[in-house]
């Protein structure tokens, strides 16, 4: 994952590549991406939905509150592997 900047409001994408230790591609299994809001401090649990090719995922959420919220993706196989990244929202100069 990587470090992403948007609008109070809009959606957002996190994207999940899960590789071995080459950088090659695995069909990795019991995924799961949870975000948390930077206000409310909220956990979100994200639905992961598989994208075409091996170990591609990704889900969607609105960045409802202004400030950085931290999305972790993570897999149980064939091993545990963990990532996280930054999502940094913020107000609109023109909407409320």
């Amino acid at each position: 994952m990587s470090a992403l900047r948007v609008w109070k409001g809009q959606e957002c994408r996190a994207l999940l590549s899960f590789v071995d230790e080459a950088g090659a591609p695995i069909a990795a299994t019991g995924v799961t991406i949870t975000a948390r809001s930077p206000v409310s401090n909220v956990l979100l649990p994200l639905v992961p939905v598989q994208l075409p090719g091996v170990g591609k995922f990704a889900a969607d959420f609105i960045g409802a509150e202004v400030g950085v919220w931290w999305v972790r993706g993570q897999c149980t196989g064939p091993a545990i592997a963990v990532d996280e990244a930054s999502v940094t929202v913020f107000a609109s100069q023109v909407m409320a």
